[in-house]
């Protein structure tokens, strides 16, 4: 556990001070050291203060049940319960104990996503609400001014290239429970450790301490420092958005709240830039002996699902693919994020039958419950389809085993030039396999080239892209059956595996499950120790991960 005693000693920037190029240069400063300060005098009222932590307190002291009819599924905003996040995916803990809810935008196309209690339970809730996002968001307004010339760019540089038009904020705010201090270690925590997605962050805090601060997360032990109460002020930190604008120059830096034996309450706005708005290094931040370190990208606009894996594609692909709506941004938001940190996610609502994947798996087990010797007369050699043996391969070379404990079956694309290298178990033996593998073939094709689309443009591309430069002229699909026959768990270790560790060589893999578990991810691979992370089954969602062949194409962005 890294040291927590120190006191991190942050600047005030006063928004109303009048020498705001001395004012600028404060707070760049900030920004390089450790991308956290305060503000003062913003503008946002002492007594609007009161009654949002007094109407936070009375939202969340209301039964489970009534918080629990706002619960934040696919909608922006609403009720997030105890444990439902954990944004340092690498502990052993169920969840980061902490409640919260989200408020989003306010302008008109987007205010009627919003949700709200029962105004019978709380009357005086949602008119607070909206007071503080509409003040809360006039301070981070103004602080982006300042923050413009602190970059050596026009005060007015983010609303002249776009980036308030409209801002995107979403305001959240969080209950900690009390917890027991005298337990605290790095796996107990009121929020695990994480940096925020956007541009910046707005901090209100009813005074209880709990936040840290760790300006370097490479470093072993890392070094966090308490952040103190500030009486009238809020915490402001920058967001990842800006550390690639900034081409690292500003610092988007970790932080996390501990326990401190009381109850803790904030709330915390997230401001993002529109939908589609495309960021790359600003000129200021880059030269010939500094050149950009990060690609440019499209931003998308929704706060941060900081909960690792379990990040999906909510919407109809094929129906709303097209369409501007807000869900639309949503994908794109969880898409993005997940290709660049861990490079898997789920999909739901693709376009495959249920009915389909139960046949599916129904035929795969008559095919590999066959005799060895029927199994054998499709062995796959040369061709493009066909059976690999238990031990035929070994995808992770290093180890020293005969082979991965595993069989499978290659079906190759089904198209005309190439439908006949395909290889087919006798009619008589399994009558319906070939037309449910067909089926579902076509069925998880058609998914996968929407899941393309949408891959374009979280690229800042047109959806069109992979089509229009010939990557799917025509596809080259191969569908593979995996059958692992049951393991003894008990001498699980690195040698003994169903499949050894290994990426992907293609451009995408959509995978589907009997709802097993066993699949296992490692977002580092260089990392020594390794850290796998167990992918937990979501009934009905297919399982995509990013190949080789997208990671050079993206120049290691995905």
């Amino acid at each position: 556990m890294g040291e927590v005693n120190l006191i991190a000693n942050l600047p005030i920037i006063d928004l109303s001070a009048t020498d705001r190029f001395s004012t600028a240069a404060t707070l760049r400063q900030a920004c390089i050291e450790v991308g956290f300060f305060y503000i003062v005098n913003h503008g946002v009222d002492k007594a609007l203060f009161e009654r949002l932590f007094d109407e936070s307190k009375k939202f969340f002291s209301l039964p489970e049940e009534e918080k629990m009819k706002l619960d934040r599924k696919k909608e922006l905003s609403g009720y997030t319960a105890l444990y439902s996040e954990k944004l340092d995916t690498s502990l052993n803990t169920k969840g980061d104990p902490k409640e919260s809810f989200y408020i989003g935008p306010l302008h008109d196309e987007i205010c009627n996503l919003n949700q709200w209690p029962s105004e019978e339970l709380l009357p005086n809730w949602r008119p607070t609400m909206e007071a503080y996002h509409r003040q809360i968001l006039s301070a981070g307004n103004s602080l982006l001014s300042l923050l413009a010339l602190a970059l050596n760019l026009d005060e007015k540089f983010f609303e002249n290239v776009g980036a308030l038009d409209p801002p995107m904020p979403f305001l959240r705010l969080l209950h900690y429970p009390e917890g027991d201090p005298s337990c605290h270690n790095d796996e107990v925590l009121g929020a695990s450790a994480h940096s925020d997605y956007g541009m910046i962050t707005l901090l209100a805090t009813d005074g209880v301490p709990g936040l840290q601060v760790c300006r370097e997360r490479d470093r072993q032990p890392q070094i966090w420092e308490n952040v103190p109460h500030v009486e009238g002020a809020i915490i402001v930190n920058i967001g990842d958005i800006t550390e690639r604008w900034t081409n690292g120059l500003f610092r988007s830096t970790l932080h996390r709240v501990v326990p401190k034996g009381r109850e803790r309450y904030s709330a915390a706005l997230f401001l993002d830039p529109p939908h589609d708005f495309s960021v790359e290094c600003l000129e200021t931040c880059c030269s010939e002996s500094n050149p950009p370190r990060f690609p440019r990208f499209a931003t998308v606009t929704t706060s941060k699902n900081a909960t690792g894996l379990h990040m999906e594609l909510r919407s109809p692909l094929a129906n709303h693919l097209r369409t501007r709506t807000l869900k639309n941004k949503c994908w794109l938001f969880w898409g993005v994020q997940a290709c660049i940190e861990v490079g898997f996610f789920y999909i739901v609502n693709h376009g495959v039958d249920k009915a389909l994947y139960e046949r599916l798996f129904e035929e795969s087990k008559k095919f590999f419950s066959l005799p060895e010797e029927e199994k054998m007369k499709l062995e796959r050699k040369k061709e493009f389809s066909g059976y690999t043996a238990l031990y035929s391969e070994k995808l992770d070379t290093s180890l020293n085993t005969i082979g991965d404990p595993k069989e499978s079956f290659y079906i190759g694309p089904l198209h005309d030039e190439i439908y006949t290298l395909n290889r087919w178990p006798s009619e008589e033996l399994v009558p319906n396999w070939r037309p449910t593998v067909e089926a579902y073939h076509r069925q998880v094709l058609s998914a996968g080239k929407s899941l393309l689309s949408l891959l374009a443009l979280a690229l800042n591309l047109d959806e069109n892209f992979f089509e229009n430069v010939g990557a799917l002229d025509p596809p080259m699909p191969f569908l593979r059956l995996l059958h692992y026959p049951e393991g003894d768990p008990s001498c699980h270790n690195d040698e003994v595996l169903g499949a050894s560790a290994h990426s992907d060589y293609g451009m995408i893999t959509l995978l589907a499950t009997d709802g097993v578990p066993g699949l296992q991810v490692c977002r580092e691979k260089d990392r020594q120790p390794q850290i796998w992370e167990n992918v937990p089954h979501v009934e009905g969602a297919i399982i995509v991960n990013i190949g080789d062949m997208t990671e050079r194409w993206t120049n290691g962005l995905f």
